[in-house]
Formats: C-alpha cells, sequence, structure tokens
C-alpha cells in the first residue's frame, strides 16, 4: 500500500504545557494545547486541578469498562451535560440519568432499524442528485457537499416523510452558514442549525411526519404524550440534536472516507468493482465497512468523552478516587502507538476477519454503553448507502500534493483546515 502522510495532530509533551495557565473550561476541551503526546504511549496522564483528579484515559481495558461494562458507575460528565444543555437545551445530550433514559425510550422511533432503512431509501436518491451536480461542476470540496448531502438526508427522513423531496435550499443556506461559522464555537453552530428546526416548526413541515415521529409534536403545547411521553422544550431540543448531529458527525465521515479514498485509487477501484457486480453481497458490504471503520479510527466523530467516577477505578494498576473526571480519549485511543501498527496510516485490512484482533476498547467511535449514540444504526445505513451510490457511479481523485497541506482543526469533531478538494469523474468501468 501506497504511503500516503494523512493530516494528525501535533501534541506537546507533559512538561512542556502550561497546565496552571488553563481553566477549567479549557481543560475540557480537546485541543493539541492542552493533551500531552505521551498519551500516544501511555495509558493515562493525571492532573490535580483544585480538589479534583482529571484522567485522560488512552488504555482500552479502562475505556471499556468506563463507556460500555459499568456505565452507572461511570455517568456522562456533569459538565459535558451542561455544555449539552447550553447548546441544545433539555434534550439527550443535555440531560442525564432518568430524564436522560427517558427521552431515549420516546425517541426510539427515530433511531429503530425500520427507520434506518428508510433513511437509507432516501440516502440513495439524496446521492444520485448529487452526483448529477457533483459532475456538471468537476471539482467539490468534500467536506462542504458531504455535509449538505447528509443534512438533506436527515431533513427529508427524520423532519420528512422519508421521501426525497429534492434539494432544499433551506438547508442549502443552513450548510452555507455553518461552514463560516467558527468551528470550535459549538454554541453559534447550534444556533445556526435552530433557525432551520424553527422553520420546520413556522412552515408546518412537521405535518409530513409520519404519526409515530415524536418530533410531529414540534408545534404541539402539550409535547408528545405517547409513553413515556416528551414535554415540547424536550421534543425541539432533539429536534435540534438530530438536526446537527445529521450533518456534523455523518457528513464529516463520508467526506473523510471519499477523501481517502480519492488518495488510494487501488481500495477505491477494488471496491467499485465489488459493489457494482453487487452492492448487496456481504463480503462486499464487509469491504466498505472495513473502509468506512478506517474512516472512523482516523477520523473520530468525537474525540473525548467525560465521565465523573462515582466510585473508584484503577488503571494499569493505578487507583483513581471516586470523584475523579474521566476523559477518554477517543483520538489516541485510535492512534495508540502500542495499540496499532502505523496508526497514521490508512489500512482498512486491520478491520478485515483475518486480521490481528483489534483490543476491546480501543476502537470506540460511537462511544458505548447508557450514553453512546443511540442512532449510529441510522448513521451507518445512510454512510453505507451514500458510499455505496458514489463508488458505483463516480471516481473521487484527490491530488497527494494537495492533501499533504491539509491539517486537523479539533472542535467537537475533527475538522479539516481547508477544503477537502477532490475532482469526480463519471465512473466507466
Amino acid at each position: 500500500m501506497t504511503s500516503i502522510q494523512l493530516p494528525r495532530l501535533k501534541f506537546a509533551a507533559a512538561q512542556e504545557i502550561d497546565w496552571l495557565a488553563l481553566s477549567a473550561s479549557e481543560l475540557i476541551r480537546f485541543r493539541q494545547n492542552n493533551r500531552p503526546v505521551e498519551l500516544l504511549e501511555q495509558p493515562f496522564h493525571q492532573l490535580q486541578f483544585g480538589e479534583r483528579t482529571l484522567v485522560f484515559i488512552a488504555d482500552p481495558a479502562a475505556a471499556h469498562e468506563i463507556l460500555v461494562t459499568h456505565t452507572d458507575d461511570f455517568p456522562k460528565a456533569v459538565v459535558q451535560q451542561r455544555l449539552g444543555s447550553q447548546a441544545f437545551g433539555p434534550g439527550i445530550s443535555g440531560t442525564l440519568g432518568a430524564r436522560n433514559e427517558r427521552q431515549r425510550i420516546a425517541l426510539k422511533a427515530l433511531v429503530s432499524a425500520k427507520q434506518a432503512q428508510q433513511v437509507g431509501e432516501v440516502a440513495k436518491a439524496a446521492t444520485q442528485d448529487a452526483i448529477q451536480r457533483w459532475l456538471a461542476t468537476g471539482e467539490i470540496d468534500l467536506y462542504r457537499e458531504m455535509s449538505e448531502l447528509a443534512l438533506q438526508i436527515t431533513w427529508d427522513s427524520l423532519f420528512g416523510n422519508n421521501q426525497y423531496q429534492g434539494r432544499d435550499p433551506v438547508v442549502t443556506r443552513t450548510i452555507d452558514e455553518l461552514h463560516q461559522a467558527d468551528k470550535s464555537d459549538f454554541v453559534t453552530s447550534a444556533n445556526i442549525v435552530a433557525r432551520l428546526t424553527q422553520h420546520f416548526h413556522d412552515s408546518g413541515r412537521w405535518q409530513l411526519l409520519p404519526q409515530d415521529n415524536p418530533l410531529r409534536a414540534i408545534a404541539d403545547e402539550q409535547g408528545w404524550p405517547t409513553a413515556p411521553g416528551l414535554s415540547q422544550a424536550e421534543v425541539k431540543a432533539n429536534a435540534l440534536v438530530f438536526a446537527a448531529s445529521g450533518h456534523v458527525t455523518t457528513g464529516l465521515t463520508m467526506a473523510w472516507c471519499g477523501w481517502l479514498l480519492g488518495l488510494h485509487p487501488d481500495i477505491q477501484q477494488d471496491l467499485a468493482e465489488r459493489l457494482l457486480a453487487d452492492p448487496d453481497d456481504d463480503q462486499h458490504r464487509r469491504a466498505l465497512r472495513n473502509v468506512v471503520n478506517e474512516t472512523l479510527r482516523l477520523f473520530p466523530p468525537g474525540t473525548d468523552v467525560m465521565r465523573d467516577a462515582k466510585r473508584a477505578i484503577t488503571i494499569q494498576g493505578q487507583e483513581f478516587p471516586a470523584g475523579s473526571m474521566l476523559l477518554v480519549s477517543l483520538y489516541f485511543l485510535h492512534r495508540h502507538h502500542k495499540l496499532w501498527d502505523q496508526p497514521d496510516q490508512f489500512n482498512p485490512q486491520r478491520f478485515a476477519p483475518d486480521a490481528s484482533p483489534i483490543a476491546k476498547g480501543s476502537f470506540m467511535p460511537f462511544s458505548g454503553g447508557n450514553y453512546g449514540c443511540s442512532g449510529m444504526s441510522v448513521a451507518w445505513s445512510e454512510i453505507m448507502a451514500v458510499m455505496t451510490e458514489c463508488l458505483r457511479s463516480v471516481q473521487f481523485d484527490v491530488s497527494p500534493a494537495s492533501a499533504s497541506q491539509q491539517r486537523l482543526e479539533p472542535g467537537v469533531c475533527l475538522y479539516p483546515t481547508s477544503a477537502l478538494r477532490c475532482r469526480v469523474t463519471k465512473r466507466t468501468a
């Protein structure tokens, strides 16, 4: 496989970081100036911040214990809940405990297997439409285009009747505004998306929704009465959560995936031939899933997961007390030098059935447990449908020279610092 230098974050050594100059709000945000490079080799790094212990974690066993097997002992950090509430209101991103669980149960129809299948059908039609526009343009910014495609799909599925209605200019304007906003300012971005959900309310679009979609109650002062129920404020907050996640995490994953395939024409050609022959073949779909998984490893949708320790936890023989804040670093886990061979290289074969086993807890792009991504199955359905349509219809070409200049900007997700330029041509074979 051709070795191409992919963008990665560059961190300072722990002793070079001025920890005392960093406020608590700065420490909880994943940045290159507040995470030690040692986490690429070590399982954790400990800080004492006032009376509280902060632990940055890059140990797979500890990550799995915290996020999957003992989630009740390590609930979502209160500070993370407050940030979610500030941006999105009292939805699943801004609540804890029983209230959060009740909302997840009420919203199950939006993340069900049936909904995932319907999202996949909308994604196929929306992608075919987008491809015609891309071919007419010739060169696109994958980040911009995949972000819009993801939000158009969300708009016609979760915010529509599960039928693609064509490119909606309101969605297009929303994406244009988001791409001009500061990526590190998630509150401003949430406010931009909130204008889209307000349009959904004011325009009466909610009347298009199936009767079992809780977002239909966005204009009802009584909220969603179906047990366990949602207040109107909770419906509005979760509409914002779904609209925001519908373009950020899924759109970025598809953008990075297309960009990586454009840099690796042999892998792209092999996948295209497989999917043209039979897009429903399990082995062919597995090959595409391997590529998506490798994309998620290199560019995880979230960089850190924050948890509060209700009990003590032991990591690699060292005990950390109850009351500690635990920051499980997905970026460091996914690129850890002792967990992955050549961790900064693109190699989908890591996820092949005959590859070396992946340590449990070392690959967790959707987090896990009670507070993991509830829409994972829907996201997977969308990504697979979009990438299948793309691979069957067009060729992505990315210049290695321009790619070598690409850098990462950490925010809520891992963003490119400049356009993900890609030439798009019609696939001939």
